[in-house]
């Protein structure tokens, strides 16, 4: 799992000579597994939970694709995949005199509640390069393993780690994580450096309980060594776990690790100024009910110029620019990057999780998610639209936000659907509320199970109580009247929701000229060269010209709609959602419309990358015509393969 950033990139994105295989079920043998293989067992990884059958085994091999192909075809392996390279998320600076990043934050505000517990707080896991644990202002927080006997060369608490004292270090299977870079101390410093003990710098919790994993050395590490430390840290109880790396590869051995933890996991979104939406980062693109991915700021609190974004996949931004913290060998210095942000997210957590210790996952989720300053510079850029807020995050609150009032629908038209309503409280019909959460449906919305259904939509932030509040939903016409069916509520900063406000909405009918979205059938499309549907999370079944993973070399595929007819029309336009990651100048995707089946007009072409979009083009020429037809048309070079061109909710429209 490796990614570029400023770091030199490692040789190659996976350890030759080594995989990591899931096994169908813990019935197979796997001596014989191996035999069959030609391959060594160097370690196995068994899952925690109900649902782990089938352990995780890491085997040298002869060649890694050779024997890749081969394990694949193998009846008893349920998956196997490259033991992936990932690497740290920090990035080289310019010293900066001043220390923003607490204050930003605002952790003086949470200090005045908690300053955090040695003894009452979350056990935290930094999976990182360790840490300098005889650090003056890191020692008194560094976890000390009440099961171990230091220094006797004894597994004395039966964990499989000899004298692990202070944590774990995965690479080397010992038990000690010092710090062989930087990068893990300085980490560690931003959650936890001692506070008020007159040196040095203090961290978001005065007091804590830190467990440093070392997986990586000298910023480069392998998902096999990242899931042994994520396995050791949910066997000692680890509450949270700070995740500063990562990779471009997906690995469904470190997906299936991480979503058996029950820890809360707090993941770095990268540094390469990517939209994740489009071009996933991981661990932090994992969709997990138990990961939060976190987006760096700079002193301005604006979205820091190296950091990765996403709306849908990077949850909550910190201060992550210039961060001052500890440093090996009793320093102190600079460090900028995602890595920065990361544990300024995992500090508020474990300062809430002092105070709150009853939380759950999901609770603690969403007191990250809302407790946050909205800012109109990360709006469209993380989930949250703001700027995490500790004071928020922490806060004692058991007032949810009273319903919304007086919500309708004004001007509805067979594309637009704008909403009003009046603004409820914080607590009650006092106060601002944190956010709302909005979604619509083709069906009523009865419980939370249809609301959760319901397509969401990205909300304006709240206004103070009695506030008008409006917004514009953009909707698929159709060639009837139609119903469709909002539902909306308020929540508040530590994740408290208000009642679900409902409402029933008459859309006029539109002239639809030919609907070409999946719901309306695959017989409205004709497919070659590789073209079919792909499931997409939060859409369905859209058209892609790689629905099998990357797009094929020298591909030269095609969609053709079926004829549909523009005769009676003065107007007409097509307007559908597309993204596409398609290698510049040498891959594109060409749009095109034809009279008779036989000649095409060019509308546009695509190249290059972007998320998804909504695209408009006119067909007022094509009216009067009995036999339109559209194509989107595939043409790749010998070279380069990428993630394609993906196709949602097309529909051609007139007025006559």
């Amino acid at each position: 799992m490796k990614i570029t950033s400023s770091l030199p990139a490692p040789v190659s994105q996976r350890r030759e000579g080594e995989v990591l295989v899931r096994v169908q079920s813990d019935r197979v043998r796997l001596g014989e597994l191996c035999y069959d293989h030609g391959a060594r067992l160097l370690r196995r990884y068994d899952l925690p939970g109900p649902r782990s059958d089938g352990a995780i085994l890491r085997l040298k091999v002869e060649e890694t694709d050779q024997a890749l192909a081969e394990l694949r075809k193998d009846p008893r392996v349920a998956y196997a995949e490259p033991n992936y390279l990932v690497q740290s998320f920090a990035q080289p600076n310019d010293l900066d005199p001043k220390l923003y990043g607490m204050h930003k934050l605002n952790a003086p505000g949470a200090w005045e509640i908690t300053h955090g517990s040695r003894e009452k707080g979350a056990l935290v896991a930094i999976m990182d390069s360790g840490a300098d644990y005889r650090h003056p202002d890191l020692g008194p927080n560094i976890y000390v393993n009440p099961g171990e006997i230091p220094g006797n060369g004894i597994d004395d608490d039966g964990n499989g780690v000899i004298d692990d004292v202070h944590g774990f270090n995965a690479a080397a299977r010992t038990g000690d994580p010092m710090d062989d870079g930087s990068h893990g101390t300085h980490v560690l410093g931003t959650i936890g450096a001692v506070g008020n003990n007159g040196q040095g710098v203090v961290g978001v919790n005065w007091e804590a309980n830190l467990m440093p994993v070392k997986f990586l050395a000298q910023g480069y590490g392998d998902t096999a060594d990242a899931i042994e430390g994520i396995l050791y840290a949910t066997k000692m109880g680890a509450r949270l776990t700070s995740n500063s790396w990562g990779g471009i590869n997906y690995s469904q051995a470190l997906f299936d690790t991480l979503a058996a933890s029950p820890a809360l996991h707090i993941c770095a979104a990268g540094n390469d100024s990517f939209n994740n939406d489009v071009r996933t980062v991981y661990p932090a693109g994992y969709d997990l009910p138990n990961l939060l991915a976190v987006a760096a700021t700079d002193a301005e609190g604006k979205l820091a110029a190296f950091s990765n974004y996403g709306i849908d996949s990077v949850h909550v931004a910190a201060p992550g620019d210039k961060i001052y913290s500890t440093m090996p060998g009793n320093q102190y210095g600079y460090k900028s990057g995602t890595s920065m942000a990361t544990p300024h997210v995992t500090g508020v957590a474990a300062l809430a999780l002092t105070e709150h210790p009853e939380l759950r996952n999901d609770q603690l989720k969403d007191r990250l998610l809302f407790a946050v300053d909205r800012s109109p510079e990360l709006q469209g850029k993380v989930f949250s639209g703001g700027h995490l807020n500790a004071a928020k995050a922490v806060e004692h609150d058991t007032v949810a936000p009273g319903p919304l009032h007086d919500l309708r629908a004004e001007g509805v038209t067979p594309f637009a659907l704008p909403l009003r309503w009046k603004a409820s409280g914080d607590d009650g019909d006092q106060g601002q509320a944190s956010a709302y959460e909005l979604r619509f449906a083709s069906r009523p919305i009865e419980s939370e199970a249809d609301f959760a259904k319901a397509r969401p939509v990205t909300s304006p932030p709240p206004g103070p109580a009695g506030a008008e509040e409006k917004i514009t939903l953009k909707i698929q016409p159709r060639g009837q009247q139609h119903t469709l069916y909002v539902a909306a509520r308020a929540v508040d900063n530590i994740g408290q929701r208000g009642p679900l406000r409902q409402l029933e909405v008459t859309v006029p009918a539109a002239q639809v000229a030919f609907a070409g979205d999946v719901d309306a059938g695959e017989q409205q499309w004709s497919a070659v060269g590789g073209w079919g549907l792909q499931h997409v999370p939060g859409r369905g079944q859209v058209w892609t010209d790689s629905p099998n993973g990357t797009y094929a070399l020298g591909a030269k595929g095609s969609i053709t709609s079926r004829s549909f007819s523009l005769q009676g029309y003065q107007t007409a336009k097509v307007d559908f959602e597309c993204r596409y990651d398609l290698e510049r100048t040498f891959d594109s995707v060409t749009l095109e419309v034809s009279r008779d089946g036989q000649k095409w007009d060019k509308l546009a072409a695509y190249e290059g990358l972007t998320g998804w979009e909504e695209r408009s083009y006119d067909l007022t020429p094509y009216c009067g015509e009995p036999d339109v037809r559209l194509r989107f048309r595939m043409k790749t070079d010998e070279d380069v393969c990428q993630d394609g061109f993906y196709l949602d909710k097309l529909v051609v429209t007139g007025g006559s």
